[in-house]
This record gives C-alpha cells, structure tokens and sequence, in this order.
C-alpha cells in the first residue's frame, strides 16, 4: 500500500508540473514587446517574485501604480530590511544601517529589474525575435519570446508575458549557450488590483534623509571626444555631465533598444586603490577602465565584456581648438 501511495503522489506531482504548449504564431513579437513596456509602465499591478542573480536568491514584492503619475515601491522579504520607492520626482532607498538616499528620478527606470527596453528601432537587427510557446505562472497563462542575440555583444532574453495585459510575468537573461545568467518569476500576482497610497510609501517615516549628489543634466556643447566604431547596433542615446560642472566630466549612454552602455570620460584619478586600468566583472555587470590623454575612460553596462572593451576602445580625445 505505502508503495501504491507513493506512485499515486508522484502521478499527482507530475500532473502539476508546468509544460509549454505551442505558441499562436499569428501574434507578433515585437508588437508584445512594445504592449509590455507599455504594460509595466501604465498598470496596476502588486506581487512577490523571485529574483536569482549573482549566485543568491532574493524574494521582494513590488506595488505599482500606473498612468502620468507613475509610482512605485520595492521591498525585500528576505535578509536585511531593504526598499526603494520611486515617483516622477525622487527615488528614495533604505538600505541597512545608512540613511534613506534620495536620488533624481528618471522617467524611463523601472524598480522590477530584467525588464528589456526592447526600443522598436533597429530592434531585429540585433535581434532574433520569436514565440516559442506558451506557459502558466503565477497563476496567469503567458506567451514565451525569445529575444536571441545574433552576435557576441548582446545577451538574449527569454520572456512570459501575461496574454491579456502583456504585463512581464517572468524574464531570464541568456548567455551564449543559453544558460541562465539572471531570472525572475512571479510567484504571485494581482493585475489591475486599487493600489493603496500606505503600499507605495515606506514602512517607517526617516526622521531625516540625505541628498545624493548632484543630478547630471543633458549636455548641448560640443564635446572633446569621437566615437569610433562600435559593435554594432549601438549608438548615444544621451550625452550628459554634472550639475555642477566642476570638471570636463562627461557620462555617455549607449543603446542598442535592449541593453544599455555607460561611459564616463572624466579627468583620471590617480589616488591610492583606484583602479585606472583593466575589467571587471560583478555578475552580469562588466566595466572596462582605460586611460587616455589624462582622462579616464569607464565603460559599463549588464553586456558581455567584449562589449564594454570595444566602446571604451572606440573613444578618441582631442582637444579643442585655440580660438585666434
């Protein structure tokens, strides 16, 4: 008899386990990807999901609350206490044993991480996008895309969206072999649920706060340095520098519509510790450090490290001309 039970448990088990099913080949992918972005970006929705990377695990649940006021708060079930609220103004972070930092907001940072940009230009050039079957989590039936690279300068992605809102309901980042590198799933969900103002203010009132520093501001005057080539698909999405301009410091962002590239080109430092030369790698973050005419060149972004060696490779430094 225990025998019967135990084949009837694992039948049981079996029957439960999740399995995909071919994907309806007349939607388009990249039509979902843009109904996501625009998703996460406009619903209400509140949940706990899993979030694997860097060789742990952390469990966090999120409150958002869409439209023009765009709001949302992140708080950790696990370790430390730890949360981050976000409005169009501020972003505010508590972490252990520091001061809540408020930092500027921007309009286009999500607090849910392994949420591609997925940008419509240029997309499929870098790209191989398809549906590759649907799938059940969280309780919602979703549909499977693969966002497959095409060359050694990208990660792909492999995401279920939820089949009514498209909301993101579970993302895995791939390597080259297609071996998870990062993932987060969804463990449960409420779409459309009211999102109440106590959910997207922090747990405790700080008695006080501390300012980061200073927001940087889009720069418009000609710059000192050229971009060379870059690995394809890339291009500036943004040149900025520092509020208060003490320096020639400049902070460059690179996209290629998926994955994003900083590089900041500011005076080298040469104090004791500080790394002026050379790579690494923290996860799926790669910086790549060289010097250059005096300055410091630092790329950086959750790409292969091929990637971040070749932009920092394709900066040249001239100096401006002498007016007469």
């Amino acid at each position: 008899m225990p025998g019967a039970i135990r084949c009837g448990c694992g039948i049981l088990l079996l029957a439960l386990v999740a399995t995909s099913s071919r994907a309806d080949e007349t939607a388009d992918p990249q039509q979902l990807l843009a109904q996501m972005a625009s998703a996460m970006r406009d619903l209400d929705y509140d949940g706990s999901f899993i979030y694997e990377h860097d060789g742990r695990v952390d469990t966090l649940r999120v409150f958002h609350a869409g439209g023009v006021d765009e709001r949302e708060r992140l708080i950790s079930l696990n370790g430390a206490r730890r949360e981050v609220v976000r409005n169009s103004r501020s972003i505010t972070s508590v972490q252990p044993n520091q001061l809540p930092t408020v930092f500027g907001a921007e309009s286009n940072r999500r607090l849910v991480p392994l949420v591609p940009e997925a940008r419509a230009e240029g997309l499929q050039e870098n790209y191989t996008l398809r549906l590759i079957g649907e799938d059940r989590i969280a309780g919602f039936s979703a549909q499977v895309i693969d966002v497959q690279a095409t060359d050694k300068y990208r990660y792909s992605y492999r995401l279920w969206l939820e089949k009514n809102s498209h909301l993101l309901l579970r993302s895995m980042l791939l390597d080259a072999d297609q071996h998870s590198l990062q993932q987060l799933m969804f463990v449960a969900l409420n779409i459309g649920g009211h999102v109440n103002e106590t959910d997207l203010a922090l747990s405790e009132v700080p008695a006080r706060t501390i300012a980061a520093q200073a927001q940087e501001v889009l720069l418009t005057t000609p710059s000192e340095w050229k971009l060379g080539e870059l690995p394809a698909g890339f291009s500036m999405s943004a040149r900025r520098g520092p509020a208060d301009a003490t320096n020639n410091a400049e902070h460059w962002l690179l996209s290629d519509g998926v994955a994003n590239v900083s590089v900041y080109l500011e005076p080298a430092n040469t104090a004791p510790g500080v790394l002026t030369q050379g790579k690494i790698s923290r996860g799926v973050l790669n910086v790549f450090v060289r010097n250059l005419n005096g300055y410091q060149v630092t790329a950086l972004g959750e790409v292969p490290p091929a990637t971040v060696e070749k932009i920092a490779d394709a900066l040249t430094h001239a100096a401006p001309a002498v007016a007469h």
